[in-house]
């Protein structure tokens, strides 16, 4: 399930490509449709005028078990489109600020000794070919956040500008993909992420990463 508030306000990463969920075959959510009333929401963002929207993804999920070279445990991934939707003709969406939380423990007893790996990451629907600059990079992925569970709960905070290269693609659409790796703890881990995305709308044709 997928809880999101919305609130409409005037107010470069690491590649997923070539992370820790490379090769594992993620599940794919249903699009979620970020919207709200055309009128107002199309008056109100701009450049000099950006909205803003809260959301709240759960995940909860031991993995299966991983056999890719160097790993070990448990891993499993799972992907969530969200489209814009009420964007004037002739503009695209670009992400400027995303600020939260992300919280995970371990959904029962835990063995002695042992953790697990959680991440999360956004990133936009243009082809994952890598990055033309940077080695191991990932130019579509413009956050990428990760830490480890066991014993103890896991709470991380982040505020991150990512104007550079949160401009989405014509279809306005972004993805976020939430994983576990290398859980050796024997139970299902549980994670949610709670943030508010701040965007505003810019002319097609803009390139993406261009400072504004």
């Amino acid at each position: 399930m997928i809880r999101f508030l919305l609130c409409f306000l005037a107010v470069g990463c690491a590649g997923l490509a070539q992370s820790r969920v490379a090769g594992i075959k993620a599940e794919v959510k249903p699009l979620v449709r970020i919207s709200g009333h055309a009128s107002s929401l199309n008056s109100t963002c701009g450049p000099r005028n950006p909205c803003s929207a809260s959301i709240n993804v759960p995940y909860d999920t031991q993995g299966t078990p991983d056999t890719r070279a160097n790993t070990w445990g448990y891993a499993a991934a799972q992907q969530i489109p969200f489209q814009f939707a009420n964007v004037p003709q002739g503009y695209r969406v670009r992400i400027l600020r995303l600020y939260g939380d992300h919280v995970a423990w371990v959904h029962g007893p835990v063995q002695p000794g042992t953790h697990s790996g959680v991440l999360w990451g956004i990133y936009s629907s243009a082809v994952h070919l890598g990055s033309a600059n940077v080695p191991y990079g990932d130019d579509a992925c413009f956050i990428y956040h990760q830490g480890a569970v066991s014993t103890g709960d896991f709470t991380q905070y982040f505020d991150n500008d990512v104007h550079a290269g949160g401009l989405l693609q014509d279809d306005n659409t972004m993805i976020l993909q939430m994983a576990v790796f290398e859980n050796e703890t024997g139970s299902p881990i549980h994670q949610e992420i709670t943030f508010v995305l701040v965007y505003d709308y810019e002319p097609v044709g803009t390139l993406s990463g261009a400072a504004q």
